[in-house]
């Protein structure tokens, strides 16, 4: 939706060919994990287009099974989102839960959500999977702070035996 990330990707010479390439050097990455059925839970960041992310899951990853798929689109201006994909059933919506960074900068531009699926494990129990692509080192300190602290917020609402995962880009350093 962003008119200068349409003109980018407009520019930016994506043949299908090339998406082809990167679909098949991405597929080449995940296969590599359990001897080609690639990881039972895939976290991805800067997913820019669910259109695409079905076509890799549907033609690419077909064989490896992940038949769910988790996906909300946020605000951020750049169109760029947390997804899950994986082999284990999801057990409702997924949630996309916004990081409030008007809290620290009153001018701050929306950033990526914090993408919360809830699946089944094949043991019956619930997994709370929360994926993230927390603001770069570029950006203020007190953001990624802020995005800490919700995902904090987050996980301590969860009863105290609650299964959970945590995965993508926190960019976070040893001195924050």
């Amino acid at each position: 939706d962003s008119p200068s990330r349409i003109q980018e990707c407009l520019h930016t010479d994506w043949t299908p060919a090339l998406l082809e390439r990167k679909l098949q050097r991405l597929t080449d990455v995940v296969a590599q994990v359990q001897g080609g059925l690639g990881p039972d839970i895939l976290i991805l960041e800067e997913v820019e287009s669910r259109a695409v992310l079905e076509q890799w899951r549907n033609k690419y990853l077909k064989a490896m099974g992940y038949e769910t798929l988790a996906f909300v689109k946020g605000p951020d201006e750049r169109g760029i989102n947390p997804a899950i994909l994986t082999r284990l059933p999801m057990l409702n919506e997924p949630t996309l839960h916004t990081v409030d960074l008007s809290i620290v900068e009153d001018k701050a531009r929306p950033t990526r959500g914090i993408l919360e699926a809830r699946l089944q494990m094949p043991n019956g129990e619930k997994l709370h999977v929360f994926a993230l692509h927390f603001p770069s080192q570029a950006s203020p300190t007190a953001f990624r702070r802020q995005a800490v602290q919700t995902l904090k917020d987050l996980t301590t609402t969860l009863p105290a035996d609650a299964n959970v995962l945590v995965g993508g880009d926190f960019n976070i350093t040893a001195k924050e």
